[in-house]
């Protein structure tokens, strides 16, 4: 399955895919086997959503944009890697 979502959205997303297996599996049927049966294109339609219906940066939305326990925006730094210790 390939689908882009936020962290912060991860959780919500497993619980998709586990109450749609829950409802959709055949008795005693294993995980995999259902993904096989029913395909991954219903999966990656739900989470498939552009990053814009996530909503803007702004106060409504801010924690869609932190990083988890962080109180900052998330922002891409560069920093020294492991490789340069």
């Amino acid at each position: 399955m390939k689908a882009c979502i936020p962290a912060k959205q991860a959780p919500e997303a497993l619980k998709t895919v586990l109450d749609t297996s829950l409802a959709k599996r055949n008795d005693s049927e294993e995980f995999a086997d259902f993904i096989d049966r029913v395909g991954v294109a219903e999966f990656e339609e739900k989470f498939g959503k552009p990053k814009s219906e996530f909503g803007p940066l702004d106060r409504d939305n801010i924690q869609s944009y932190m990083d988890w326990g962080k109180t900052v925006v998330y922002k891409l730094e560069r920093g020294e890697g492991e490789c340069a210790v």
